[in-house]
């Protein structure tokens, strides 16, 4: 059996807002509960070890059973509805990043709690892909597209690193500050905020 980790943030308003002072609750397949634990004033949770399959699974390719551990995130916090996450996939020797996205807890909008299901992972019923007869055609945009996400190689290029997927607004918000920061120069952050556009 390995060890994975969990590490939660608890934002608002698409990551505006930190809430400090939310409690979490981290509970088993069988709904037991695990661990409590609170946001500080970053909107962070202190890093949670979770139990999980030994990394060979992973690295097996015919391996029948599952690969990862599911746990459930239930996180409420004062003036949001109270949100709960089924189905968080932990791998052994890797950090698993849940940010959570808070709602005002406002009458109009119905219910004062929220669930997702996070769902199954490819590895779970890997399919081979068909093969491409031949490259698809080159495409060009009549207009500007702004992703919501970006994948993010947390590395050198050449060295092997994890890969997240953030928002990209954040992303080019850390760019930017980064850019100012180190270089001071207009044109540089100009050039760093228009290049992934």
């Amino acid at each position: 059996m390995g060890k994975g980790v969990l590490r939660i943030q608890v934002v608002a308003a698409e990551g505006a807002i930190l809430i400090e002072g939310a409690v979490i609750s981290l509970m088993d397949e069988s709904g037991e509960t695990l661990f409590n634990i609170t946001t500080d004033r970053t909107g962070h949770a202190p890093d949670v070890a979770l139990n999980a399959p030994d990394i060979a699974l992973t690295e097996d390719p015919f391996a029948t059973q599952r690969r990862y551990s599911v746990y459930s995130v239930r996180v409420a916090a004062a003036g949001y509805r109270t949100i709960t996450y089924n189905g968080i996939m932990i791998f052994d020797d890797t950090t698993s990043l849940l940010v959570v996205e808070m709602h005002p807890n406002l009458q109009r909008f119905g219910g004062t709690e929220e669930f997702v299901d996070v769902g199954g992972h490819a590895l779970d019923s890997p399919e081979m892909p068909e093969p491409q007869q031949s490259a698809p055609m080159p495409r060009v945009l009549a207009n500007v597209v702004i992703p919501n996400f970006i994948r993010v190689h947390l590395g050198r290029p050449a060295v092997a690193a994890p890969v997240v997927r953030v928002p990209f607004i954040d992303y080019i918000k850390n760019v930017t500050y980064t850019k100012h920061r180190t270089t001071r120069n207009a044109l540089s952050i100009k050039d760093c905020i228009t290049c992934p556009l």
